[in-house]
């Protein structure tokens, strides 16, 4: 499961201001999703044989918010879009990776299953393994879109699917986020 022009997401990784990078992703199609402030999700998945194999779960948020909102006054009003107009708001991109790979494996240092925060290349925390994409929404929502989710999608459950547990003992003694799994 992934979007066209998934193969174009390594500008992500490049050394290049993050607004650039967002105005790439935009230009590019290179996402999944886009959310009503400008956020982005990219939502990738590899199987073999009914095995997930990859993931890739990114969230990049707006690098502020968009000229045709900053005078708009209903939008500046509504408090669900309050924080997205606030100065202090630091975008921060993420994202889940996951990646069964024994090449790519190397505990502690590469975890299968691991968050990375900002675009810093050895920020590798390691997770209990990968998220569904329900998961990953949920998650979204919950922590970045919260007054939203809370005045418009109360009734929304949790989903309740998820994949088996995948980390190393070495990666269970240090750090780690721990996510559900069946």
């Amino acid at each position: 499961m992934t979007f066209d022009g998934a193969e174009a997401i390594t500008v992500a990784l490049k050394d290049i201001p993050y607004s650039e990078i967002y105005r790439s992703i935009i230009d590019n199609r290179t996402y999944s999703l886009l959310m009503f402030d400008g956020g982005l999700m990219q939502i990738m998945y590899a199987f073999r044989s009914d095995e997930l194999q990859m993931q890739r779960l990114a969230y990049f948020p707006s690098p502020g918010v968009d000229e045709r909102y900053a005078h708009y006054d209903p939008y500046l009003r509504d408090d669900i879009y309050e924080e997205f107009a606030e100065a202090n708001v630091l975008p921060c991109a993420f994202r889940f990776d996951y990646d069964a790979t024994v090449e790519r494996h190397t505990p502690v240092d590469h975890p299968k299953g691991h968050l990375s925060i900002g675009q810093f290349d050895d920020c590798r925390i390691p997770t209990t393994g990968p998220l569904t994409p329900g998961q990953f929404f949920d998650f979204i929502l919950r922590n970045f879109y919260n007054r939203a989710f809370q005045k418009y999608c109360p009734s929304v459950t949790r989903d309740p699917g998820a994949f088996p547990e995948d980390i190393h003992a070495e990666e269970r003694r240090i750090v780690h986020i721990s996510l559900p799994h069946s």
